[in-house]
């Protein structure tokens, strides 16, 4: 039997739970810290809270029946060339150990996948891989004439900043929770700002009342004169996202021995290995005109929101000046990724994407 006959795409349904995630907590450990990222109890569920429509697709091997691997598309509106658009995030390409070296034909799930939202509109795909992942990338960067073009499109930094930290607040600033009544005014400056950026999220009124989205009171509003000039929400997925530390090695593991100095210089301590790390995202930020001073102010008091969380997470586009910020200004720990644009068709790539804007990427979907 050829590869054709032997492997068959097809959409997960809710028995397949189970062997998903028999997947994703048997892929090996890369790095100097050893993360299991998983999504319990229900993958499949997991993967559906990513957006506003999600695609699942599965491989099976007929031969023995297992199921070989898996992927997700994500499709949210977001902003694209300055106006809102549909764009596919593709995640969570994952295959069983054994199968991992094999290429699966890819390209039959690939247009399985890209299938499920033909009439969706959708100008572009992007996804990310995780620097350190080799094997993905020289898997997907080659390019094959029956395979979708991967385009580098730069790297994001995701900075992991302790809780905790001293707050600064000039004169006149005041930073406070939202509540219900700058729903409005919320979405009005999200548009504003989001505006400027490739793929930050399109947020309606409806969305701040969603199960997979943060709620109103999810928000903290940094104010000046009665008027948001930022904003960042406390996002905890931990109910159906997880990751736990399994090792570290090198620096890491020297690092983990001295946690309580760590904390002490403003860095935050390395979590417990085994357990399911206890941190947040700070997600659909934004800050007025892109003003670094104001971006230090927002994430010094997301902070101090709660304590009760060890650190959280803020992602940046390697080519965003708050860079500057987060990765100098303020004491963090960074990991980065890779960004592509994933052109379906090969030779066929988004011609009128403006690749001069810098991308937002929203961490907590990542």
């Amino acid at each position: 039997m050829n590869s054709r006959n032997k492997f068959i795409f097809e959409e997960a349904k809710e028995s397949d739970s189970k062997e998903m995630l028999d997947i994703i907590e048997g892929m090996e450990f890369k790095g100097d810290i050893s993360m299991l990222y998983t999504r319990r109890p229900d993958p499949l569920n997991s993967l559906r809270m990513e957006g506003d429509r999600v695609g699942v697709i599965i491989c099976r091997d007929q031969i023995n029946g297992k199921m070989a691997g898996f992927g997700a598309c994500s499709v949210n509106r977001m902003h694209y060339n300055g106006t809102i658009r549909n764009v596919g995030y593709l995640f969570n390409l994952r295959s069983r150990k054994e199968y991992q070296r094999r290429f699966l034909d890819f390209n039959r799930g690939y247009d399985r996948m890209f299938g499920l939202f033909e009439g969706d509109s959708i100008p572009v795909y992007y996804t990310t891989i995780l620097e350190e992942n080799i094997h993905a990338r020289k898997l997907l960067e080659k390019r094959r004439p029956f395979m979708p073009v991967y385009e580098y499109f730069g790297d994001y930094h995701t900075y992991i900043v302790k809780t905790g930290l001293r707050r600064k607040m000039p004169d006149g600033f005041e930073f406070r929770r939202a509540g219900d009544d700058d729903t409005s005014a919320l979405v009005e400056f999200l548009d504003r700002e989001g505006s400027r950026y490739q793929f930050f999220p399109a947020v309606s009124i409806d969305d701040l009342h969603a199960p997979n989205h943060p709620r109103i009171n999810n928000f903290y509003l940094l104010m000046k004169d009665g008027k948001i000039i930022g904003c960042g929400a406390l996002w905890d997925q931990r109910d159906y996202k997880q990751y736990i530390v399994m090792e570290y090695k090198g620096i890491y593991r020297f690092l983990y021995m001295l946690n309580r100095i760590n904390t002490l210089f403003g860095y935050p301590a390395l979590s417990k290995l085994g357990g399911i790390v206890n941190f947040f995202t700070m997600g659909f930020w934004a800050v007025r005109d892109d003003d670094p001073d104001l971006f230090e102010i927002l994430v010094r008091n997301m902070s101090g929101v709660s304590p009760n969380y060890d650190y959280f997470t803020v992602g940046l586009h390697g080519r965003n000046p708050l860079n500057e910020v987060a990765g100098k200004r303020i004491r963090s720990i960074i990991y980065k990724s890779r960004l592509y644009l994933v052109h379906p068709e090969n030779g066929r790539e988004a011609a009128d994407f403006d690749r001069d804007m810098i991308p937002y990427l929203e961490c907590g979907r990542l």
